[in-house]
């Protein structure tokens, strides 16, 4: 099931294939396939497909250049990166766009209505499946509004906070916000590997402490294991506070102090005890397969989420 959004060409004008590809084939994230563009952003998460050529869609009136399919059972922020190309397709090439779910006429694009538009259709398309199929409620993970566009809106300005960065002279790894699953329960955390100096987002209670290099020395051989610790960010406390200080730029956010501090920050961290504090343990690369598969760390896809308040007045 799929939100369609079809785009017009005003006044009988011809847009041609070719000039199609040439325009989603420079946009960020698409790729251009035979009669349609596929657009898949690697680091929110987010996907959907445009098609072109009016004789794929049944329609009264002037046959659609191009057609949006943003899919159902997705979380709403799909649909605001959707607008960002959507603002760029039509500022291009000027058409007008009509949305079947409602009177289908074609008009001026209007932003707020089209979001308006989609969260109305996708929170009775959701309530109605997960009402008939109550299974697919399985697949998916219901979390506030608010938890899903914080991870989406973090994500999603990857590229231009390293940009800030650089201008600051400033060398700072800057993790992606990923969801995981512990025996049911879903945690916002991020990968934070050998102490690598890196900015902290904010909002987040938990990190995946990473040690390869750092990790402790244990068995009669004192090998060092790979491990992957779920941590609550607070059982880090002592560490943060003496290496890492507020980034006033993004609030709530942390930042490594300084490059003399690293030492002594992998210091600190490689003699941490090995499983202290943590919610779940992963040793890689011969251990986790002993893990009894409830008790594993699932990552979540963003795809996977379901904002709650689109399902709100189901029962549980």
């Amino acid at each position: 099931m799929s939100f369609d959004l079809l785009f017009h060409a005003p006044g009988g004008q011809s847009v041609s294939k070719g000039r199609l590809d040439r325009w989603f084939a420079k946009q960020p994230h698409c790729t251009v396939l035979t009669r349609q563009a596929d657009y898949d952003n690697p680091d929110t998460g987010v996907h959907f497909m445009w098609e072109y050529s009016g004789d794929v869609y049944g329609t009264e009136g002037p046959a659609p250049h191009v057609i949006l399919l943003l899919n159902y059972l997705r979380p709403l922020p799909f649909a605001d990166e959707a607008a960002d190309i959507i603002d760029a397709l039509v500022a291009k090439f000027g058409f007008l766009v009509s949305n079947p779910q409602d009177d289908g006429k074609p008009e001026p694009w209007n932003r707020a209505a089209f979001l308006a538009s989609y969260r109305q259709h996708a929170g009775m398309a959701a309530r109605s499946l997960l009402h008939q199929h109550p299974d697919a409620m399985q697949q998916l993970r219901i979390l506030p509004s608010e938890r899903i566009r914080r991870i989406w809106d973090w994500n999603r300005q990857q590229v231009e906070r390293y940009q800030w960065l650089a201008t600051l002279g400033l060398d700072l790894f800057i993790p992606k916000v990923m969801v995981l699953e512990v025996q049911g329960t879903v945690y916002e955390t991020f990968i934070w590997g050998d102490a690598v100096p890196c900015i902290i987002p904010p909002g987040i209670d938990h990190v995946l402490l990473g040690r390869e290099a750092l990790a402790p020395r244990t068995g009669l051989l004192r090998k060092r294991r790979a491990t992957h610790e779920l941590v609550p960010l607070s059982a880090l406390k002592h560490i943060l506070d003496a290496h890492y200080m507020p980034l006033p730029e993004i609030p709530g956010a942390l930042r490594a102090r300084r490059p003399a501090d690293v030492p002594e920050l992998r210091a600190a961290l490689q003699a941490r005890p090995a499983g202290k504090d943590a919610i779940n343990r992963a040793i890689f690369p011969d251990k986790y397969d002993q893990v009894p598969e409830a008790d594993r760390m699932a990552v979540i896809a963003f795809s996977s989420l379901l904002d709650a308040e689109l399902v709100s007045d189901l029962e549980p």
